[in-house]
């Protein structure tokens, strides 16, 4: 009766891994049996992107259509995976099941129906299997298309062992879609994102010491911010020349850059492309992608400070007391900084004002991440693992 955690774990973004792995090691510490991982997009390991530039160009054109004719496009092509190889996966692994914990990151979010499509027939599948479903630690958006809302209404409205969600806005999100759907929400719970353990998960690591204070850049494309709600009307262009401009600006100011991505491709081409115009020796690098959340945890860690749009890179940063500045272009970004006290340690995510995000680097340096809040952030995210797992048999 083991429970199987359905995730995106194994996405080329490994902040959604990291979520997961973290989900398995505190079910371990805490004497509970660690759950079976099923990615809902039918991947069975972690595995660099083979086809980075195609992502980027579908994402491209997928940003550039209107909204209904940006689902029906993505409906079009999903379909029928979900028919002929996602739903019988599933059937497969949901098999004697002893719950389905549905846990990670922007999971309630219409994404040209990504996540809505996908929910939607994983709940059909755990509830034909006889498995009790949960929601943990998700975040949620705060527009949802009428497709998302009729995807979403059948698992929001069914049989849920417990919700709980990573912050108090997307709380005050979902408890909105419910008035939208016209229905009470069940008793949902706030627990912080599970990678908020990470340190205490995965140890710390060493960091050089020496020489110029090395400043991990986390790398993000602007066609994966605009595909998730991101008003960034700079030409994609023009937002690697801020970046350039960003890295030499570390570099005037003592700083050594490293350029790091989550490990998304068309993180990485951006980041390799970067490197190559605006890399100086000794002050610009490029960090290797990661191979998997454990190794991401670690080259954060080894960063004395970070700046990056990537929520998990913020999470992970905090998480190890390292200095950060988020780059604002979701307001989960904005409810992280609330969550940890550090709201002066965000700016826009447009890249256009350099001498802030300077600023906000040397505030965070000023004021060191607390830790007595660090711990609380931390042993309520195990709290939070604990009671979702709670809810299934043998638990």
């Amino acid at each position: 009766m083991m429970p199987v955690l359905a995730a995106v774990m194994y996405s080329p973004n490994l902040g959604d891994g990291l979520i997961a792995e973290c989900i398995t090691r505190i079910a371990a510490q805490g004497g509970m049996k660690p759950p079976r991982w099923l990615d809902i997009a039918g991947r069975q390991g972690f595995a660099a992107p083979k086809r980075p530039g195609l992502r980027a160009a579908a994402l491209g054109v997928l940003e550039r259509l209107p909204r209904p004719a940006a689902n029906l496009t993505a409906r079009a092509a999903l379909e029928p995976a979900l028919r002929l190889k996602l739903r019988p996966a599933w059937r497969e692994s949901l098999a004697g099941a002893g719950g389905v914990l549905i846990s990670g990151g922007q999971l309630l979010a219409d994404s040209s129906l990504n996540f809505p499509l996908k929910l939607n027939a994983l709940y059909d599948e755990a509830r034909r299997a006889g498995a009790p479903v949960a929601l943990h630690g998700v975040g949620v958006s705060a527009r949802w298309s009428p497709a998302a809302y009729h995807l979403f209404e059948g698992m929001l409205t069914g049989e849920l062992a417990f919700v709980s969600l990573r912050d108090d806005a997307s709380r005050e999100n979902l408890i909105r879609h419910f008035a939208e759907m016209d229905v009470s929400p069940p008793p949902i719970e706030v627990f912080p994102d599970p990678a908020f353990a990470a340190a205490d998960l995965f140890g710390l690591a060493a960091k050089p010491g020496q020489g110029r204070p090395r400043i991990g850049l986390g790398v993000t494309h602007p066609a994966a911010l605009r595909t998730h709600g991101a008003k960034i009307s700079a030409p994609d262009a023009e937002f690697a020349r801020r970046y350039g401009v960003l890295t030499r600006r570390l570099s005037e100011a003592g700083y050594e850059a490293v350029l790091f991505t989550n490990g998304a491709g068309e993180d990485e081409r951006l980041a390799a492309a970067l490197a190559a115009e605006f890399g100086i020796k000794g002050r610009v690098t490029l960090a290797p992608r990661a191979a998997d959340p454990v190794g991401l945890a670690g080259r954060i860690a080894g960063f004395d400070g970070v700046i990056a749009h990537r929520l998990h890179a913020n999470i992970v940063s905090f998480s190890y007391g390292i200095p950060q500045v988020g780059l604002g272009w979701d307001p989960k970004l904005e409810a992280f900084f609330a969550q940890t006290g550090r709201p002066d340690s965000l700016c826009a995510g447009d890249l256009s004002d350099p001498d802030a995000i300077l600023a906000a680097l040397q505030g965070a340096f000023d004021t060191p991440v607390d830790a007595d809040r660090r711990k609380k952030l931390a042993d309520e995210a195990k709290t939070g693992v604990l009671r979702a797992l709670s809810v299934f048999p043998g638990h």
